[in-house]
């Protein structure tokens, strides 16, 4: 009995902090796109260097500093996601689980924020022709990493396991069918990386509205279960 009771504490926990999770994540959001349409972030390592000099706050979030904590919030998002579907099919919940963390985990070795401005700084700094230009070399290289293999599997992984969480939800029906839904279709939006060029950025931008729309009603279901309604 005291081993269920734990239990139940335990779970009540991870809900209540799936919720809050999705409550900051919404929250960054809209932040998050109105800065990369006010700001767009440069296209070379020089460009990135000069956003250091004059802004290093506005430089960690050109390089994604802000993405990268919704990341972590997403965790939090998905376990308690996993609890609830595991009821479905343990299986399949699992996997999409091992999935979209191990995604999250090939994000954070993708993202060049603080590398970018520990070269920054160097090339600030040296006084040589020839060292600047090894630093502006070495941020190329960084900014190449950036969208490179790490960031297509984190979106790719991502994008499975949401489309598999969409079909539990599905088949579960704790999420609705407007839930059901929107998560399939961000899913599905996901399928393309941003870094695919016009129609990745098309599709990453189009995700954003079913996500949302994803969000809002998982975080009802989250609190609901954490209430024990």
């Amino acid at each position: 009995m005291t081993d269920k009771v734990n239990t139940q504490i335990k779970e009540t926990a991870i809900y209540t902090a799936g919720g809050w999770a999705v409550i900051i994540m919404l929250a960054l959001m809209p932040v998050q796109a109105v800065i990369y349409m006010m700001y767009p972030p440069p296209a070379t390592a020089s460009g990135f260097f000069e956003l250091f000099a004059k802004n290093t706050l506005l430089g960690l979030i050109s390089t994604d500093l802000l993405y990268t904590v919704t990341n972590m919030l997403m965790i939090l998002i998905y376990v308690p996601l996993y609890l609830i579907l595991k009821k479905t099919n343990a299986s399949l919940s699992l996997l999409a689980l091992i999935l979209s963390v191990t995604g999250v985990a090939a994000y954070f070795s993708s993202v060049p924020a603080f590398e970018m401005l520990t070269l920054s700084g160097r090339y600030a700094s040296a006084t040589e022709p020839a060292n600047q230009a090894m630093f502006l070399a070495a941020g190329e290289t960084m900014l190449a990493q950036y969208t490179g293999t790490a960031y297509n599997a984190y979106y790719v992984l991502n994008a499975a396991a949401l489309l598999i969480f969409a079909y539990l939800m599905i088949k579960g029906g704790a999420f609705g069918k407007t839930g059901s839904i929107a998560a399939l279709l961000a899913g599905f939006f996901m399928i393309i990386p941003a870094s695919a060029g016009k129609l990745g950025l098309i599709f990453s931008f189009l995700s954003l509205i079913p996500y949302a729309v994803w969000l809002v009603i998982a975080a009802k279901v989250f609190f609901k279960q954490s209430a024990g309604k």
